[in-house]
């Protein structure tokens, strides 16, 4: 129960109501929240008390809500004002989050599976990992282009280890990935057939039972 006095009540009240939100997402997010929050601060340039606390609430509403994570939140908000370059509001608030939130994801999940296909092409054809190598790159970009079929980044990975370290084919002398369009879909095929064979288990439903009698010398 609390008893506020004084000329300063609204103040106080509005004061409380943000501690209140400070309170719950701290208690939801853990540790992380402080620097979440401040982060938010910084990159929507907040100010005024009265807006940290409509900041403090929408993130408290989204968790209850959509299980939003803090992390789903930064990532829907650099992919919308960093990705797609939209300008921040001069009136803070998180109302793009929900709206962008699946294609910020999608192009966040690129962005790891782009590093991963990097870092496999840098340690099959052990390369220096501090260089560029602007052709892979150029090739990369190639194949992922309405030409090529968008092929994807995890389906790239997966026609060179297909290639390389399961049909055991021999490293080009130049770095290259140019054998990945003529294997793309055979790997793919591969990998897919592989894994309904491992969720089904590969077997029948029922499996006859065969009695073999051994005698004892044998």
């Amino acid at each position: 129960i609390f008893t506020i006095d004084g000329d300063d009540t609204k103040a106080d009240l509005k004061a409380l109501s943000t501690c209140c939100y400070q309170a719950c997402n701290y208690y939801i997010f853990g540790s992380e929240w402080d620097s979440f929050f401040e982060y938010l601060i910084n990159f929507l340039k907040i100010k005024k008390p009265n807006q940290k606390e409509q900041i403090a609430s929408q993130v408290c509403n989204f968790y209850r809500e959509y299980k939003y994570s803090l992390q789903d939140i930064k990532i829907a908000l650099e992919y919308f004002y960093g990705y797609l370059e939209k300008p921040i509001p001069d009136v803070p608030t998180l109302g793009i989050v929900p709206h962008v939130m699946n294609d910020a994801k999608q192009k966040a999940q690129e962005e790891i599976d782009k590093k991963e296909l990097m870092d496999y092409i840098i340690k099959l054809f052990n390369l220096d990992p501090n260089e560029n190598y602007p052709l892979i790159q150029a090739e990369i970009r190639r194949f992922r282009s309405k030409e090529y079929g968008n092929m994807t980044y995890k389906g790239m990975k997966t026609t060179l280890d297909y290639y390389y370290n399961l049909l055991k084919k021999d490293l080009p002398k130049h770095p290259s990935i140019s054998i990945i369009p003529y294997k793309y879909d055979e790997a793919l095929k591969f990998y897919t057939q592989r894994l309904a064979v491992k969720e089904t288990g590969g077997l029948p439903n029922k499996v006859p039972v065969i009695q073999v009698y051994v005698d004892v010398e044998a």
